[in-house]
């Protein structure tokens, strides 16, 4: 198949995205927006378009410097999403996807079905928005951080 396009974010990450898709890009404040999404789409904030348009959202998020390192940190980011999702009461389930360094999946059902893919790292906090797992797993998983 054709070669996968590489995208270089503003906080110096590298990631791999198919060869028949563009990307997009824009910094709102200090976080970055980035959007994937096949060659002719246009992208959109309607999450309940997403499954149906193979579009997917990343946020860039950076943290601020915390003790935590590893494992530790991952899980307490899941605890921070989950609480959140509990105050706003929405339906979802959480598992962990096997990504080198940690990160989950929540699966929410309601108000709008969506899956958030969530990769915390040391500086930043990678999450995607979408409706594909195994194509969220695949850009999740090709993130090599450069020069952080």
């Amino acid at each position: 198949g054709a070669k996968p396009n590489a995208f270089v974010g503003n906080s110096g990450y590298l990631l791999e995205f198919p060869a028949d898709y563009d990307a997009y890009a824009e910094m709102r404040g200090r976080t970055e927006f980035v959007y994937f999404f096949p060659k002719g789409v246009t992208p959109t904030n309607d999450e309940s378009k997403y499954a149906g348009l193979g579009l997917v959202r990343l946020e860039v998020i950076g943290t601020p410097p915390g003790d935590k390192k590893g494992a530790e940190m991952v899980a307490a980011v899941k605890r921070g999403v989950e609480k959140s999702l509990q105050q706003r009461q929405e339906t979802y389930t959480v598992k962990d996807i096997a990504i080198p360094g940690g990160a989950f999946l929540v699966h929410i059902t309601k108000p709008t079905d969506i899956l958030q893919l969530f990769v915390p790292r040391e500086k930043v906090i990678y999450m995607f928005t979408g409706g594909d797992e195994s194509f969220m797993s695949k850009l999740a998983g090709s993130i090599s951080e450069v020069e952080l």
